[in-house]
């Protein structure tokens, strides 16, 4: 709702000094609220999250190991030959 502004006449006839407001607002009740929270339903939002978590994330999961495995062992033949290649060079050079 507006509020009604109303003013004063002075004794002159002239609207001086700041105007009255008349707030004529209505009280809202709480009927429509209870702490009964443990029944509401879930959000879409909850609904969406715990589905990935339980299918997808796991599918993604399994997919990284195996792309991280794989990466492993692409790289291992290239770092054992790196430690053979710095044990044969501490030989030469007399340290062992």
């Amino acid at each position: 709702m507006k509020p009604v502004t109303l003013s004063r006449n002075s004794s002159r006839g002239a609207n001086r000094g700041f105007p009255v407001i008349d707030f004529n607002y209505r009280s809202q009740g709480l009927d429509r609220f209870n702490a009964h929270c443990a029944g509401t339903p879930r959000s879409s939002f909850e609904k969406i999250s715990q589905s990935y978590f339980d299918v997808e994330a796991r599918r993604n999961f399994a997919f990284e190991a195996c792309g991280f495995i794989l990466i492993l062992a692409t790289t291992l033949p290239a770092i054992v030959d790196c430690a053979r290649a710095l044990a044969m060079f501490v030989r030469a050079i007399g340290g062992v």
